[in-house]
């Protein structure tokens, strides 16, 4: 008689739902000897990944796109079937703006149109392309780690760092420049220093492969973010249980693991994915192991809130049309930026009226997620009419908040998930995975799905 091997995946975002997903896809190579089990302890799956169609406006509480270079991700949709429900962003979701000394101004990435863009004084713009002379860091063990801010002051110069750079690490983590560690929040960066010597030098070695390359495109769907966390529910909904949440999680040594629910009773599991916010997961383990809860504090998490505000087409940012604009935090704004989603995806905003989505907090102002709607909607109208002029009362308002908004990669970050890895790695058949590791973007979080669920399938596999 076969024994049946039981998984359990606690949380329904992204993460625990693409989990679940491959490890419900490879229990057919099982037949009825793998149960997979998922538990989300709210009403509804996709975490922070919402969409909410509100008096014709299409608002995104989390992610609003997926760039299409992952092959993890485009794999997916094709096994979802969701290619006839895919949008790609329109045209003008290229242009993307940074607020500096009270304008809008067009971001580039081309070095010679850098230096035509007022950006950057002349100064600031001789430092940043001369960062092709710039001698690439030697690593040195124990001190290897280097922050964001230190990364591109050494490369770009202090301007770039605290103009260009901070904007994208607020557009990005919502973070400090100077906490985050630049070899986990933007590996690729480092890595383009350490295999060409420097980031134009890299740029300029790719720019051959590009154009036998299409450029990736930001993508959503037609029904907005939520309709992959929802095909992914779909997929193994016998196995999915919502509005059942876990209280902690015991080691059961040889026969597996035993979770206790916040009511019902205990479920006895051969493996557990936690997929689960670092300081949840940190909760769940508390009793089981109490230095592996610590290292999942040590990750902190900034709250973001988000506003929604539908206006006449004509009546904001200054006639300016694209993805948003940005802002670092050396320009006075409160924001950290503004998208234009009625501009990137049809269908966003009734005719006629446009849809503004604004971040506030973030990693510099936490507080923010304690103002009162009007309050958010109040600073939101005022900041926007300091970027773009006169702006008209809104014709729509929603906000939305995150306590939990985006985990932070900070200075050590690397060395906390190898100890992280190092403890579960002691309980046989405990797994962690979600933004707070390795990757806080949707498609990092389906492109360890797979691998992940592989790892698990063939250690049950091997104790049939």
């Amino acid at each position: 008689m076969i024994e049946t091997r039981r998984v359990a995946v606690i949380g329904g975002g992204i993460s625990g739902l693409a989990v679940a997903y491959e490890l419900y896809e490879r229990a057919e190579r099982l037949p009825g000897s793998l149960e997979v089990l998922c538990y989300e302890k709210s009403d509804r799956v996709g975490g922070n990944m919402q969409t909410t169609r509100d008096g014709g406006y299409l608002c995104e509480w989390g992610p609003n796109g997926i760039l299409d270079d992952s092959p993890a991700t485009m794999t997916l949709i094709r096994r979802l079937g969701l290619e006839s429900e895919r949008l790609p962003a329109n045209a003008e979701a290229r242009r993307r703006y940074l607020y500096r000394n009270g304008k809008l101004h067009e971001l580039f990435l081309d070095p010679k149109k850098m230096l035509r863009s007022p950006l950057l004084s002349l100064s600031g713009k001789l430092r940043a392309v001369g960062e092709r002379w710039v001698s690439k860091r030697s690593h040195d063990g124990a001190t290897d780690d280097e922050t964001v801010y230190d990364f591109a002051r050494r490369r770009l110069g202090r301007e770039a760092a605290e103009t260009l750079v901070d904007a994208m690490v607020s557009g990005i983590w919502a973070g400090d420049t100077q906490k985050l560690s630049a070899a986990a929040a933007f590996p690729k960066m480092v890595q383009m220093e350490q295999e060409h010597g420097g980031l134009i030098r890299a740029m300029m070695a790719r720019r051959g492969s590009e154009k036998t390359r299409p450029h990736p495109t930001l993508n959503s769907f037609k029904a907005g973010m939520r309709t992959l966390p929802e095909a992914l529910a779909a997929a193994i909904e016998p196995q999915l249980t919502l509005n059942r949440a876990v209280r902690s999680i015991s080691d059961l040594g040889d026969r597996g693991f035993r979770i206790l629910f916040e009511s019902g009773t205990p479920a006895d599991v051969d493996a557990v994915v936690l997929a689960t916010a670092a300081p949840v997961s940190a909760s769940l383990l508390e009793e089981m192991d109490a230095p592996l809860a610590s290292f999942l504090r040590r990750i902190p998490y900034v709250p973001i809130v988000v506003a929604h505000l539908g206006f006449v087409e004509d009546s904001v940012a200054g006639g300016a049309r694209g993805f948003g604009f940005l802002a670092p935090r050396n320009q006075g704004l409160r924001i950290l930026g503004t998208l234009w989603p009625s501009d990137v995806f049809p269908d966003r905003a009734p005719k006629g009226l446009r849809l503004t989505t604004t971040m506030l907090g973030g990693a510099h102002d936490p507080e923010a997620v304690q103002l009162t709607d009007e309050g958010v909607i109040r600073l939101v109208r005022d900041e926007l009419r300091q970027v773009s002029g006169t702006v008209v009362a809104p014709r729509f308002t929603r906000v939305e908040r995150h306590r939990l908004g985006i985990p932070q990669y900070t200075l050590g970050h690397l060395d906390r998930v190898a100890e992280i890895d190092a403890a579960a790695a002691e309980h046989g058949g405990l797994y962690l995975c979600g933004n707070a590791l390795r990757g806080v973007s949707v498609n990092h979080c389906i492109a360890q799905a797979g691998p992940l669920a592989e790892s698990i399938f063939e250690r049950l596999a091997a104790k049939r």
